[in-house]
């Protein structure tokens, strides 16, 4: 899939899907896309190198051959990283606009690499490094939101959100912070990557067996009151263990909650029966005990 009339088709479906832009890289991948497209292009120029330097468009040069081709917006590596030839990263923003006439985007990976990319005068700044150096490592599962919103508050430079933007939800969370645009990657253009990332959401969905046939419990009718409540206490105390087991997914879940809230956000709990009615428990216990409003949390 990595020749460039295979992403000059792609680019031309996302066109036909209603994309805004198309972000491209390399010069034989924009100029088959530009022959097919009529959509503003934000190129950059890749230089393949590890981790720990700039690859993305790293210098002026590189910027120049994929702005003689019409790329509307140059994306760019704006992280504090030292870059080629002791150029920084605000001398490269600068240079770019002044000399090329385009618009820059500030590609980061951290609130200070925004922070500084704003003040050279980046015309966007896009969270499309957030993961993928060396000091924001390890790589989070999902989309850097935090970052997104710090970036959103502080600065008056659209911020781009970019990176493991993968479903519908994760584009109206970035929208919803503060996102002037989100750009979409593997899960557009990576067959492989799309197939594996279904694979493995649906081999992590367990069965669930909350209403099957407790085997312990077959003859409860029969035991005695005592032996009744000791098997009661008994299946009790499993709770804790599979509590313990999920507890993973509860961080996750708690990280991805508390921000929403913060941000004036709701909780709704989704149960029927016995479940839904201790939702309501719940639901109207928040309000006395914590003292957040009504409407916050409901069943």
């Amino acid at each position: 899939m990595r020749d460039s009339d295979t992403l000059a088709r792609m680019a031309l479906g996302a066109l036909r899907g209603g994309a805004a832009a198309i972000r491209a890289d390399g010069v034989a991948d924009i100029t088959a896309i530009k022959k097919l497209v009529n959509l503003p292009i934000i190129g950059l120029n890749k230089e393949k190198r590890d981790m720990s330097v700039p690859f993305i468009t790293p210098t002026f040069e590189h910027a120049k051959a994929i702005a003689e081709l019409g790329a509307e917006i140059i994306a760019l590596d704006a992280t504090l990283r030292p870059h080629p030839n002791g150029v920084t990263a605000a001398e490269l923003i600068r240079r770019v606009k002044s000399e090329l006439g385009v618009l820059v985007m500030a590609d980061i990976a951290t609130y200070e690499d925004g922070i500084a990319a704003a003040e050279a005068g980046a015309d966007l700044l896009s969270t499309t490094l957030a993961g993928y150096t060396l000091e924001t490592m390890p790589m989070p599962p999902g989309p850097d939101l935090e970052l997104l919103r710090r970036l959103v508050k502080a600065v008056d430079t659209p911020v781009v959100a970019e990176g493991r933007y993968c479903t519908p939800g994760d584009v109206a969370v970035a929208l919803s912070s503060g996102a002037h645009a989100v750009v979409i990657g593997k899960m557009i253009t990576n067959p492989e990557f799309i197939t594996r990332y279904f694979i493995e959401h649906f081999s992590q969905m367990i069965p669930l067996h909350t209403e099957d046939v407790n085997p312990t419990t077959r003859d409860f009718d029969r035991k005695s009151t005592y032996e009744m409540a000791a098997l009661i206490n008994e299946q009790d105390a499993t709770v804790a263990t599979a509590v313990r087991c999920a507890l993973p997914e509860i961080a996750r879940a708690v990280d991805e909650i508390t921000p929403r809230l913060a941000n004036g956000g709701r909780l709704f709990y989704v149960g029927g029966g016995t479940s839904w009615r201790l939702a309501v428990q719940d639901a109207a216990e928040c309000p006395p005990t914590y003292g957040v409003p009504a409407e916050m949390i409901q069943a």
